[in-house]
């Protein structure tokens, strides 16, 4: 493993994170946009945008892992599904299904941000620009580790405000889906299933959410 190369990448993972928050916040700032969804929506089209910026100037937009595995991709789909439901069960159980309030509303709102929005963004930035990346200077388990550890802990901030119980089970959760699809991304050089265990997770989710209310 080569470590500097390691804290390259990692490196310029935090440049597309800055950068993208910058940019987002000031986005909002100007245009006095307020409601929790729009500002989620410009959030993650800064991460990806970045992304692709930041990974063609520091490779090649290639190693964003932009090809297409549409098999590898429905079976993700199901066991992110199959694996997501009793976690979401045992974190609706814990917490009495709370809510956070910056979570969209309206059901179309919500379920653009769980199965679109949120997928594509995040999965650009953790499993295309850092884990593209590292596995060009690592071993997979580093390569598919390392963006799994930050992607939980990235969960922090925003939830900070959040029952003790809820952010636990969140971050477990958002450890087992990095993990999943940074296996999945390496094995396949496709982000597409990366992007198919995010949104099976979110369903999940969203299920849980829907029959315990």
């Amino acid at each position: 493993m080569n470590v500097s190369r390691v804290l390259i990448a990692i490196a310029w993972w935090g440049v597309a994170v800055g950068v993208s928050l910058f940019t987002a916040s000031l986005i909002a700032k100007l245009g006095r946009i307020e409601d929790g969804f729009t500002q989620g929506v410009i959030i993650q089209l800064s991460f990806a945008v970045l992304s692709v910026l930041v990974a063609g100037v520091a490779g090649s937009i290639h190693d964003l892992g932009l090809s297409l595995d549409l098999r590898l991709s429905i079976i993700a789909l199901i066991v992110a599904v199959s694996i997501g439901l009793p976690l979401a069960y045992l974190a609706a159980t814990l917490t009495g299904n709370y809510r956070p309030p910056f979570v969209p509303e309206d059901p179309r709102e919500r379920i653009a941000v769980a199965l679109i929005i949120a997928p594509i963004g995040e999965e650009l930035l953790f499993r295309g620009l850092l884990e593209g990346q590292l596995l060009k200077s690592s071993s997979m388990w580093v390569a598919v580790t390392i963006p799994a550890l930050l992607f939980s802990l990235m969960h922090v901030a925003p939830f900070s405000g959040s029952p003790k119980a809820f952010l636990g089970t969140l971050l477990v959760s958002a450890l087992v889906l990095g993990l999943l699809a940074g296996y999945l991304r390496a094995i396949s050089n496709s982000l597409l299933p990366a992007i198919a265990v995010h949104a099976g997770f979110n369903i999940a989710g969203n299920l849980i959410s829907l029959l315990i209310r």
